[in-house]
C-alpha cells in the first residue's frame, strides 16, 4: 500500500497517482515545517498540488467499523472501511503525520490504482492511525428485535454478513452512556476509542451474530 498525504483535497484520482514533488520536513521548535524543494509559482485563481508525505509498503489492518445506538431496527447497514496502522518506524512510518487528504493506492500489475481516500488528522510518532477510506457494500449489518418484549426489555440480534472471499475483521461500537440500563453482554465488551465494542472476525462468505437486551428504565 502507498500513502500520500496532500496539503489540499485533489479533485481527480489521476492527479493523485502522479505526485512528482514531495515537500521535506523541517523542525522549528515544536512546529513542523514543510519546504518545497523547487521554486513554485501559483497562478492567479489557480492551485498547485504538492505532497507533504509519501510512504510505501506500510503494513496495515483492514477493519470494517460501525457505530450504533442501542435498540431500534435497521437493515443492510454499511460499515466504514478503516485502515489501521501504527505510526512507528518499525512499521515503515515513525514520522509526525500532518493533517490532510490521504490517498491509498494498490499496485496491480504495472499500474497503481486508487483504493480510496479520506481526511486524516495530525498524528504524533507512536500513535495508532485509523484512516477511513469509504464504505463497504460487501459487509452488511442487520439489527432486529427478533422476539416480542419480555420481562421489561427487548431482545435484539445483530447479524453481520461478509460477502468477501476472505475473512473480515469487524468492530461494532455501541453509543451508550452511564444512565443506560446495560445488558451484561454489553458491559463485558472491550472498549475501543471510548465505546463498548463487539470485535469479531467474520468468515469469508459467512456471518456472525450478537445478542443483547435493552432493559426498561425505572
Amino acid at each position: 500500500m502507498d500513502i500520500v498525504v496532500t496539503g489540499a483535497r485533489q479533485q481527480r484520482a489521476e492527479m493523485m497517482s502522479s505526485v512528482s514533488v514531495v515537500a521535506t520536513q523541517e523542525d522549528l521548535g515544536d512546529l513542523k515545517l514543510y519546504r518545497v524543494p523547487i521554486p513554485v509559482t501559483v497562478a492567479a485563481n489557480g492551485q498547485k498540488q504538492v505532497a507533504l508525505l509519501v510512504k510505501d509498503r506500510v503494513p496495515f489492518q483492514t477493519i470494517y467499523r460501525l457505530r450504533l445506538d442501542l435498540g431500534g431496527e435497521r437493515k443492510a447497514m454499511m460499515p466504514e472501511i478503516l485502515l489501521r496502522m501504527q505510526n512507528k518506524e518499525g512499521d515503515r512510518l515513525g514520522v509526525p503525520l500532518p493533517s490532510g487528504q490521504a490517498a491509498v493506492f494498490e499496485r496491480v500489475g504495472d499500474q497503481e490504482l486508487l483504493v480510496g481516500e479520506g481526511a486524516m488528522r495530525d498524528h504524533a510518532v507512536g500513535e495508532k492511525v485509523d484512516l477511513v477510506i469509504g464504505e463497504s457494500s460487501q459487509v452488511r449489518i442487520d439489527a432486529e428485535n427478533y422476539v416480542p418484549p419480555k420481562n421489561g426489555g427487548n431482545e435484539y440480534r445483530i447479524t453481520v454478513t461478509n460477502a468477501n472471499p476472505r475473512p473480515a475483521d469487524f468492530e461494532l461500537g455501541f453509543t451508550v452512556d452511564d444512565s443506560d440500563a446495560l445488558d451484561v453482554r454489553i458491559r463485558k465488551l472491550p472498549r475501543r476509542d471510548g465505546l463498548l465494542t463487539w470485535v469479531v472476525r467474520v468468515p469469508a462468505n459467512g456471518s456472525k451474530t450478537f445478542h443483547y437486551r435493552v432493559k426498561a428504565k425505572d
